[in-house]
């Protein structure tokens, strides 16, 4: 777990638009970055600075003393564009914790595939002093030196965004450069690599065609009303790049304006009008991107969500739509935006996200997206006044005592500003974690499922113990078990903290109490037993000392919390649910809640299927109690043997209401005491009974 920081994420790219700064709030617990942008700009550079900078991007004009020189003015520049945006965006720059900063592309240098140099400037240090935040740069040649290409990068933060999402998805960003990851579904394989150009060859070419009037095709309306020229099109498409496999990248080495100004003489050779070259090359860019997929993908993504300037060129959105229609794939297109995602801020958050890492010591590079050999950790630290800050927090119990359960979420400040449909929405978004959180542990629920049935087989009993919420959810799942699986009521048992009266008033203190924690379990419990301890924040002295109790008698043990803790000598098995901070701080009976109820239903839905409780997924054991479970009892009968009501109804009354004896003797065509004698024989199992010759 590591602490929330105010980040303040900066990118210049390749179409040299200007510099994006984005204000991200972030933390991290157990691998899941919990992120809120809540402030964005982006400022122009001025046209002689841009044509200072565009004249060392080419290697036949640049020159050693200017190259120098820009490092520092694009440090200045960024580091008061810094201070200007924390000025116009009421933000007080004391309180930013720390600058991530892509700086300017200069060079790449990639040779057969494989980077062997990377220049990006905008001095970290010149950032860090002018604004007196800690600054991290120059990300890329660490994964150089490992093999990787050092690019894209982005991908880690679509990753961290998109990999709770259980479905194929791809993140398409269409800046200067085009490139993608792709994300299975349950985030197990992860693709990424630079399709090719994309804005900067438009953007270029508009440039030329209106005499320096325009700088891009608004909504692609130019473009929109040109025609595709086949033979420009086929000859972009002969580009060795498109061929290589992935990981890839590109810039403007070989997509910059060189390439743009042999694109422009072609053109004019072959008398094509304006508005037929940028529909021309406005196509290639979709295309490129559409044969990236279909050429390098296991399969077409279900989605695939576009950022970056190129996802308000409506032209290339809809050539991008066509492609994939007629391929008759059912990918849908749509935008960061359809995730409340700023699509502009994107590329500067996930700095903020690099540098957040870099800091705290977490690996920000994806090997499958770059190439390289491991997983190494990115950026180059310049310190700042604020440098002693960062250290502290990165060494600090910062998250109140270090418990995600009482930490707050970033994403609710404003929850009592927000109206209902906006706080159902809200909540809705974050209880997506609980299921990616349980499945997190799903090792570890199998593994206590596997002792709990060792325990059952063996006639011994399972127990819930907790306080508050965690007690309520034990006792409610005890509770139904008797009418679900039949059981005997002591088979499990539910002990909540003050007693009977504590599930339905709060009884203050009761959790305190550890000696009383003790003194409720010691007289039910037998070495025979398992107890699961429920404490959503894992230190419930109650519930602690039960289980210390618990295993002095030598029953099996285990702690289910919603906290990051390490297991003590008392506890058999530990299951940590790490849901994140809750939407109200602290009301456990809200995520956490809705864990542990997850993890319960595993309990005795798994338990007592696998000791014959359960036939296919029918309750066959269920206790006839009432209507409803007569109801239910009959439609099971009926749906297995196929037989009307009345004859449903008939068998039942004739096996005493035992829906797995009523099967037994309508299948089996035996009476009721064979029926019953037969199921004892097969210790209870409908199953065996019916396989039983």
């Amino acid at each position: 777990m590591n602490p929330l920081l105010k980040v303040i994420g900066l990118m210049s790219g390749t179409s040299l638009d200007g510099l994006d700064i984005a204000l991200v709030e972030i933390y991290e617990t157990r691998g899941n970055f919990h992120l809120k942008n809540t402030n964005f700009k982006t400022y122009l550079y001025d046209e002689q600075f841009k044509l200072k900078i565009l004249k060392n991007l080419n290697l036949d004009t640049s020159k050693l003393d200017e190259l120098s020189d820009l490092n520092f003015e694009l440090g200045n520049f960024f580091a008061e564009k810094v201070i200007q945006f924390c000025h116009e965006e009421n933000i007080n720059i004391s309180e930013i914790d720390l600058i991530g900063s892509h700086g300017q592309t200069f060079f790449h240098n990639i040779k057969n595939n494989h980077a062997m140099s990377t220049l990006q400037l905008a001095d970290g240090s010149v950032i860090a002093q002018k604004t007196g935040v800690t600054t991290v740069s120059d990300f890329r040649p660490a994964d150089i030196a490992m093999g990787g290409h050092g690019a894209p990068l982005v991908p880690f933060l679509d990753y961290a965004l998109f990999k709770k999402l259980n479905k194929n998805i791809a993140l398409q960003n269409i800046g200067g450069i085009a490139n993608f990851t792709y994300i299975s579904a349950h985030g197990d394989n992860l693709i990424a690599f630079d399709t090719g150009p994309g804005n900067m060859i438009i953007d270029s070419l508009v440039k030329k065609l209106s005499d320096g009037l325009l700088s891009y095709d608004q909504d692609g309306q130019w473009a929109a009303k040109g025609q595709v020229n086949n033979d420009i099109l086929n000859e972009l498409l002969k580009n060795n790049y498109f061929d290589l496999k992935p990981p890839k990248s590109t810039g403007r080495e070989l997509f910059g304006q060189q390439y743009s100004d042999i694109i422009y003489q072609s053109a004019k050779e072959k008398n094509i009008l304006p508005e037929d070259l940028l529909a021309t090359v406005t196509y290639f860019v979709a295309k490129t991107i559409f044969d990236s997929y279909n050429n390098f993908l296991p399969q077409l993504p279900e989605e695939i969500v576009v950022s970056g300037g190129g996802a308000r060129n409506l032209t290339l959105m809809n050539n991008l739509k066509e492609l994939f229609i007629s391929s008759k794939a059912k990918t849908k297109i749509s935008t960061l935006e359809d995730y409340q995602i700023n699509s502009d801020a994107k590329e500067a958050v996930a700095f903020a996200l690099l540098a957040y890492c870099t800091v705290f010591g977490l690996t920000n590079n994806l090997p499958k997206a770059t190439g390289a050999k491991e997983n190494v950790i990115m950026g180059k630290i310049s310190p700042a006044k604020n440098y002693n800050r960062i250290l502290l927090k990165n060494n600090s119990d910062t998250l109140l005592n270090n418990e995600v359960t009482e930490t707050r979420n970033i994403l609710s400040y404003e929850l009592d500003e927000l109206n209902p449909i906006e706080i159902v929405e809200l909540m809705n978004q974050n209880d997506y974690e609980v299921v990616n959180a349980v499945n997190n542990e799903k090792d570890h629920i199998a593994e206590v499922l596997e002792q709990i049935i060792i325990s059952l087989e063996s006639g011994g009993k399972l127990f819930y113990t907790g306080a508050g919420t965690s007690g309520r959810l034990g006792v409610l799942d005890a509770s139904e078990c008797p009418p679900t699986f039949k059981t005997d009521p002591e088979l499990v048992q539910g002990i909540i903290a003050g007693g009977q009266k504590a599930l339905t008033t709060a009884v203050e203190g009761a959790e305190d109490s550890g000696i009383q924690g003790r003194n409720d379990i010691k007289e039910k419990i037998s070495a025979k037993d398992i107890l699961i301890g429920i404490s959503a924040n894992g230190k419930a002295p109650y519930v602690m000392e039960a289980l210390n109790e618990a295993k002095n008698i030598g029953a099996k043990t285990v702690l289910l919390t919603c906290n990051k803790l390490e297991k003590l000598e008392f506890i058999d098995y530990i299951i940590s649910v790490d849901v994140g901070a809750e939407i109200l701080s602290g009301s456990t009976r809200l995520k956490a809640g809705t864990a542990t109820k997850m993890v319960l239903n595993m309990f005795t839905t798994g338990a007592f299927a696998k000791l014959g409780k359960v036939y296919s997924n029918y309750m066959v054991d269920l206790n006839v109690s009432n209507k409803k479970l007569e109801k239910r009892a009959i439609n099971i009968i009926k749906s297995i043997t196929k037989i009307d009501q009345n004859e449903a109804e008939n068998i039942l009354n004739k096996a005493d209401g035992s829906v797995k004896l009523a099967l037994l003797m309508q299948i089996k065509n035996i009476e009721f005491n064979n029926a019953k004698t037969l199921l004892e024989k097969c210790q209870g199992s409908l199953r065996k009974a019916l396989n039983d010759n």
